[in-house]
């Protein structure tokens, strides 16, 4: 029987960007990050950008933004402009979003 997947994909190839709009209001996106709901919804135009990811968030995207919060905190803050603490929660909840 085939692992279930742990993240908000659910084994889905993609999802709709009021999908993962719907995913930032929920309380377990709160859990996660205990970011403000206002600031939550927010970050889906800062990380997912319509003009480089389209209408679509796919798995590949959401793990390349994970990464590069991952990888260095000036870079992050440089190109999505946040602040430690905020790459900090940023971090936990694109962590929760995927399922790690």
């Amino acid at each position: 029987m085939p692992e279930k997947d742990p993240s908000v994909f659910s084994g889905k190839p993609f999802l709709k960007r009021s999908e993962f709009r719907d995913w930032l209001r929920s309380d377990n996106a709160w859990k996660a990050s205990e970011l403000p709901r206002e600031k939550r919804v927010l970050l889906e135009r800062k990380l997912f950008d319509t003009s480089r990811f389209g209408q679509l968030i796919d798995r590949k995207d959401a793990e390349k933004v994970y990464r590069d919060f991952m990888k260095s905190s000036q870079g992050a803050q440089k190109k999505y402009k946040v602040s430690e603490e905020e790459r900090a929660k940023i971090i936990r909840l694109l962590g929760n979003f995927l399922g790690k």
